[in-house]
């Protein structure tokens, strides 16, 4: 906002108000030769042209970072983030396996306590021998080998 003549007036002397209202005027004439410098096609179309050269200096820095990268057999960032999906996609799946196996397990239990016939464990925490299934014989016993032979 402007201040009129009269309300500096009545504030009283101001030493420093020639400084301010010089450095406004400044402040003005540079952003008008500023604003006039870039509104050129020229500098803008120059100003493109280079910041597409810097790109493209990024780019093949870049790249040359990745072969050198994989000349020491190290892994790049896009290595990294492709892992990083990767190990993100094992552990879901991880915790899906152990969601379903906590419901089996859960049913197992179940069933157990509804089966009457289920047996206590022992002091091991295993059941009893005699409950467990036993394999198929497939082998005699040497005795029994030589009497079925005669």
């Amino acid at each position: 906002m402007a201040e009129t003549r009269e309300s500096r007036k009545s504030r009283g002397w101001d030493p420093l108000q020639g400084l301010r209202e010089l450095l406004d005027q400044g402040e003005r004439a540079l952003n008008e030769v500023l604003a006039e410098r870039s509104a050129s096609e020229r500098r803008n179309a120059l100003r493109g042209r280079l910041s597409n050269l810097l790109l493209d200096a990024q780019k093949r820095n870049w790249e040359m970072w990745a072969r050198w990268f994989q000349t020491i057999n190290l892994p790049t960032r896009t290595d990294v983030i492709r892992l990083g999906k990767v190990l993100t996609q094992l552990e879901q799946r991880m915790s899906q396996l152990e969601t379903g196996l906590k419901a089996v397990e859960r049913r197992a239990g179940v069933a157990e306590r509804a089966s009457p016939s289920a047996s206590a464990p022992s002091r091991s925490g295993h059941a009893p021998a005699s409950d467990r299934p036993r394999p198929a014989r497939t082998r005699r016993p040497p005795s029994r080998a030589a009497e079925e032979k005669r």
